[in-house]
């Protein structure tokens, strides 16, 4: 029944359940036939309505006797079968609501003003709906203050309007929900209905974009998976907060009350919704993603109940990606800072060169702090040094290209002229018009000041200050045409300072470079006014000398040199030990040009270092074939790799408690198409020069690798191999990956792969080199120093290097037990690679006093010449096959 047709009608009901009769016997003028009837003469319409089964029809006059009441009326008002004519509502109601209906009846007949309504009144089990309307009758009708009464049966009509205004909110209600829907998915920020205990019950797609998870994931987690634990605490707290259903006290109903229509609302709180006093809240956290974090600004709003059935206290969380913001907020402090900080003066001006803002480098170049610059216009720098036409050329590159940069002479505010460069930019604004001019300037005062000493720089070396290549061309071309036109001679001296490059390495390019200093202030001593010293590489030099007779004042100049060198230089707290090589070659015997002339020298000078160093050489042509021949032998390496002609031969490893073979390592051999034998102290020394020796490193571990494993598949067990790395292998940034594919292709396990090192590599690049180290290392693969003991490295690099053993330098072993100097370097290496717990591994084994020595001083390993050769593969194979336990030789004293 609709709540609005209850109102007001719990009386009225029991009027017309009381209609049936009269209460205490007939009334006068009424039938026994239990009809209703009247009091009074009823006109021919109101006999129709009194009879019309549809309609429940009463007349009171105005002390309210009913009139008249038909049949209808008495049903409804619950005294069925009654005549109630002659009798007042006092006979049928309650007391309160027959006087409530009398003074009702009173107040229309006063007025004069017909009351209409709807009311509800039971029939069966079912309940149907009257409208209702009193009406005053006129006196002459029925006497003064009489009402009639109808009631209109409207059942099923508003059983209709009730079904089509349930359709059209059923409609209504699903528009709005699609509606929400669409407005839920299409929202631009993530969105999570947060339901008991944290879990998260819907969410739109932004969720699923902004967390990287699908819906089902997201189902599937809780916010706390998601929300940082501040704002997941305090969304608890929220919660703990509002009250449940359960504990909101509901007003009683009274049992009089007339019902309300079940087409309206009620406001405030509705069974079923919580509560919460302390409403939702905003916080800015760092959110979890599937593959990240970003920051986000989480606002949480509580939800009703209703919205989310047996789910307990719910929550609204609506996520806002907030990264970009913050990211432009960074960028903006970063501006702000690269604005105050700059070394450049800054000066914006708006369209019409209104100065609004200066940074501090503005100030401290022109002397304008910013409060009196700001407002002004950039003329307070003006110098007058330029005509108008300057600064039209200025306006046109502005205004026509947007940006213009030159040279430009300003004045400081104490009067002073000054040059600067100036860079100035339009910015233009969203229309495409101009809002701001940037000004971006430096003072090169200074710059001007050192023009002299940068055309200084350009032709002479910056570290010593002696000439460079360039102008020590000149000044040789100059010499060659003096000695020309007097028929003189010029020589050509080229200086490398020997083991110059260990010093970098192991010291450090500062103590390198003080060395040079010194070494390049020695030379200048020792050569005349007219002479030239230039520095034209690291550690190279080239003297020119003038008029000089022959070869010999040449040799003379190039034995002092090396005498100059012969003694050690201190630097800082090093002393070192480093000598020269000299080359020389004579105008016009060995060139009649500069360049001719520097190339014989240095290819002499090349030729003293492979003589031992610490001597000088004169060129020959001789040394120019030497030097053509390494040319070809290049070539050759190249085609060699190509055509693998350079293969691995293998030299074992013997345990010298037990004299089995636990290895091997592998060296280069180069065999020519002919048979011919190139010497590896060739051809490893070009390779390393040429960077031929990084393909080469690759092509000798595969073949060491591929080797190793077929020697494991034939039974040999525990057998590894030992490959050399170069300086150049180790700095390759690929050398990590090279080796994991040269293992993975092989099948080498990587603990049988044992990688050598030079000392030179451990002191170059520390950091870099322990970082490598230790990925070899995590790999499996054993690492060892080679020819330890011939370079500069540290305990403390050793204690941080992962290192698993120490090979002996075979010039520590040659003389041993005869020297005791190389026998006391010897058992120091032992000793102190043993208290390190690290393997020794003696290398250039050729003697049983040797071995003894090595056995007696707790070595561990041997190889060299007095077990075997290096031997080619095959050979090497049927070493193994007569067995890994080699046989011992002895001295003539009877050891070992």
């Amino acid at each position: 029944m609709p709540q609005h047709m209850r109102g007001n009608m719990r009386d009225e009901e029991q009027e017309h359940r009381a209609t049936g009769g009269p209460a205490h016997g007939k009334a006068p003028g009424g039938n026994a036939s239990g009809r209703t009837t009247s009091g009074c003469q009823t006109p021919g319409l109101l006999r129709a309505l009194l009879d019309n089964p549809m309609v429940a029809l009463f007349l009171r006059d105005g002390q309210g006797r009913y009139l008249a009441a038909n049949q209808l009326y008495a049903n409804l008002a619950g005294v069925p079968g009654k005549d109630v004519v002659g009798l007042s509502p006092r006979d049928i109601f309650p007391h309160a609501v027959a006087n409530a209906l009398l003074d009702e009846d009173r107040r229309v007949a006063a007025d004069g003003t017909p009351l209409l309504c709807e009311r509800m009144l039971p029939d069966d089990e079912a309940e149907r709906v009257f409208r209702v309307a009193k009406l005053p009758l006129p006196p002459e009708v029925a006497g003064p203050g009489a009402v009639l009464g109808l009631a209109f049966d409207v059942t099923a009509l508003v059983q209709a309007e009730i079904e089509e205004e349930v359709r059209q909110r059923t409609a209504a209600l699903a528009e709005s929900t699609a509606r929400f829907r669409a407005l839920f998915e299409l929202a631009p920020d993530a969105v999570y209905v947060r339901g008991e205990g944290g879990r998260i019950v819907d969410c739109n797609r932004a969720a699923e974009r902004m967390s990287g998870h699908p819906r089902e994931t997201l189902l599937s987690l809780r916010t706390a998976d998601l929300l940082p634990p501040d704002i997941e605490a305090r969304i608890d707290n929220l919660l703990t907060g509002c009250t449940l259903p359960s504990a909101i006290p509901q007003d009683a109903t009274p049992p009089d009350a007339t019902p309300a229509d079940p087409r309206q609302t009620t406001g405030g709180d509705s069974p079923g919704s919580g509560f919460c006093p302390t409403g939702g809240f905003c916080m800015e956290g760092v959110c979890a993603t599937a593959h990240s974090t970003h920051e986000a600004e989480v606002s949480v709003e509580p939800l009703p109940l209703s919205l989310l059935q047996g789910e307990g206290m719910a929550a609204l969380v609506v996520v806002h990606d907030i990264s970009a913001r913050r990211a432009a907020e960074r960028q903006m402090r970063l501006f702000e800072r690269v604005f105050r900080n700059a070394l450049e003066g800054i000066c914006i001006t708006d369209p019409e060169g209104i100065i609004m803002a200066v940074n501090p480098a503005f100030t401290t170049i022109t002397g304008y702090p910013a409060e009196d610059a700001v407002g002004q216009t950039p003329r307070i720098l003006k110098s007058h040094h330029h005509d108008s036409a300057f600064y039209e050329d200025m306006w046109r590159a502005l205004v026509e290209e947007g940006r213009w940069e030159d040279e430009i002479w300003n004045r400081r505010r104490n009067g002073e002229v000054y040059p600067e460069w100036l860079s100035i930019s339009a910015i233009p604004g969203p229309t495409g018009r101009t809002e701001y001019y940037v000004a971006v300037f430096h003072d090169i005062t200074e710059l001007k000041a050192k023009e002299s000493q940068i055309q200084h720089q350009a032709h002479h070396d910056a570290l010593t200050g002696l000439p460079n290549r360039a102008l020590l061309r000149d000044r040789l071309n100059m010499a060659i045409n003096g000695a020309r036109r007097e028929g003189r001679k010029v020589a050509v001296l080229s200086v490398d300072l020997d083991n110059f490059k260990h010093v970098n390495d192991s010291l450090g390019h500062m103590v390198g470079d003080i060395y040079l200093q010194q070494a390049a202030e020695q030379m200048r001593q020792m050569v005349r006014p007219q002479d030239t010293l230039a520095r034209v590489g690291g550690d190279e030099f080239v003297v020119v000398l003038q008029d000089v007779q022959d070869e010999r004042d040449a040799a003379q100049v190039a034995e002092r040199l090396l005498a100059r060198f012969t003694d050690p230089v201190r630097v800082q707290e090093h002393e070192l030990f480093v000598g020269t090589s000299v080359g020389i070659a004579l105008f016009p015997d060995d060139g009649d040009d500069p360049d001719t002339l520097v190339r014989n020298a240095d290819i002499a000078m090349s030729r003293a270092k492979e003589h031992g160093k610490r001597r000088y050489h004169l060129f020959t042509p001789a040394m120019n074939e030497r030097a053509m021949r390494r040319l070809l032998l290049e070539g050759d390496l190249h085609r060699a790799l190509a055509a693998g002609d350079i293969t691995a031969h293998y030299q074992p490893r013997v345990d010298l408690n037990t004299g089995l073979i636990t290895g091997m390592e592998a060296l280069a051999r180069w065999t020519r198409a002919d048979g011919t034998q190139e010497h590896p102290a060739e051809f490893i020394p070009l390779a390393e020069a040429t960077g031929l020796i990084v393909p080469l490193g690759e092509h000798m571990l595969r073949l060491a690798c591929a080797r190793t494993r077929a020697l494991l598949d034939a039974g040999h067990a525990d057998l590894h191999v030992a490959v050399n790395l170069s300086v150049h292998q180790f700095r390759h940034p690929n050398l990590v990956g090279m080796v994991a594919d040269v293992l993975a292709a092989t099948g080498l396990p990587p603990s049988l792969l044992e990688l050598e090192i030079t000392e030179s590599t451990i002191v170059t690049d520390t950091d870099h080199t322990i970082r490598k180290l230790n990925q070899l290392a995590e790999m499996g693969i054993a690492l060892s120093v080679d020819d330890f003991g011939t370079g500069y490295s540290s305990l403390y690099q050793l204690k941080n290097l992962p290192l698993t053993s120490l090979k002996i330098d075979r010039s520590f072993i040659s003389d041993i037990p005869d020297d005791p100097n190389d026998a006391a370097i010897a058992a120091t290496i032992i000793t102190m690679a043993d208290r390190l717990g690290l393997r020794v591994v003696a290398e250039g084994v050729e003697t049983p006093e040797q071995l003894n020595f090595l056995l007696l001083e707790g070595c561990h390993e041997v190889q060299g010449f007095l077990f075997s050769r290096p031997l080619p593969p095959d050979d090497f194979t049927a070493l193994l096959a007569r067995g890994r336990r080699l046989t011992v030789p002895r001295d003539e004293g009877g050891g070992i």
